[in-house]
């Protein structure tokens, strides 16, 4: 009998809150604090305003929320300045929705699109890169069930089991792997370690003191390598959001300016000429 259907109701139920508790800090972050308030005074009274002008009000405002939610426009602050930037996006030709990629590039209330300068999008650029080669020291570390050795004689470096240990680097061409089986083989005899670290190394395969050490130390890399991880891939999440939003900030700016340059410039369509015109003048004699 399987034991995942019991279980996943289980989960379910201890992860509900927690989910419930991550979507309402989504909404207030995105500016939708009136829904925020709203929901919660639903909880202790489910019946709406009993007055007919605070009830108009109070549905303007769940609008209001809803469309800086939906469009991701925190910066609009009544009815009026929405209203203005869906006349400002229709007249530049883009949704509300691509326009509110950019983020704070944008000010509704002057409608203009602030251009990031180049330096700043490029080091960006290179910090989300380094940060993510960084991330996956410790997600490697946090995922590994061996412990990394450096030996002292050979300084080299192992990844050691309770029945094994192999290089770091297994695509590289001097990659190698040592167990129980091939410690007394010719297998055996292609790692870079000494006579010695080999004969102490091999001696400790299947040792209860040396797995229990194993055991704890891998546990210990995982309660350390794993939130390590999980903050280093929000920070590289964020990095890349903030490239992201520059990118759309600069096409976002440059669809304006082609659209502006249209209607100061806009191109002449050839006359059609008369036939008294497109018949060739006779040349005058002289």
């Amino acid at each position: 009998m399987s034991v995942i259907p019991t279980i996943i109701p289980t989960i379910v139920l201890l992860l509900s809150p927690f989910l419930i508790i991550l979507a309402m800090l989504i909404l207030y972050l995105r500016g939708a604090r009136y829904i925020f308030l709203d929901r919660i005074w639903f909880l202790i009274q489910k019946t709406g305003f009993h007055d007919g002008k605070l009830q108009a009000y109070h549905d303007k405002q769940l609008d209001l929320e809803r469309f800086k939610f939906m469009h991701r426009i925190p910066a609009i602050e009544n009815i009026d300045a929405a209203h203005a930037a869906k006349d400002w996006a229709d007249k530049v030709g883009l949704s509300l929705r691509t326009m509110g990629k950019a983020r704070l590039w944008v000010d509704w209330e002057k409608q203009q699109v602030k251009r990031p300068k180049t330096s700043g999008t490029v080091f960006l650029a290179l910090l989300f890169t380094a940060v993510s080669i960084a991330t996956t020291i410790p997600v490697i570390w946090a995922t590994h069930n061996d412990v990394l050795v450096r030996f002292s004689e050979t300084k080299s470096w192992a990844w050691v089991g309770e029945n094994k240990a192999r290089s770091v680097n297994l695509l590289s061409p001097t990659s190698w792997n040592l167990t129980t089986s091939t410690c007394t083989t010719k297998a055996g005899d292609n790692t870079p370690l000494s006579p010695t670290e080999k004969a102490e190394l091999c001696g400790l395969f299947n040792n209860p003191a040396h797995n229990s050490y194993i055991s704890d130390t891998v546990t210990l890399q995982r309660w350390v390598m794993g939130p390590l991880s999980i903050i280093m891939l929000c920070l590289d999440y964020l990095f890349l959001q903030g490239f992201a939003i520059r990118l759309h900030a600069i096409d976002i700016k440059r669809v304006i300016e082609n659209k502006r340059a249209k209607i100061s410039h806009p191109v002449e369509k050839a006359q059609p000429q008369t036939p008294e015109a497109a018949q060739p003048h006779e040349a005058e004699s002289i």
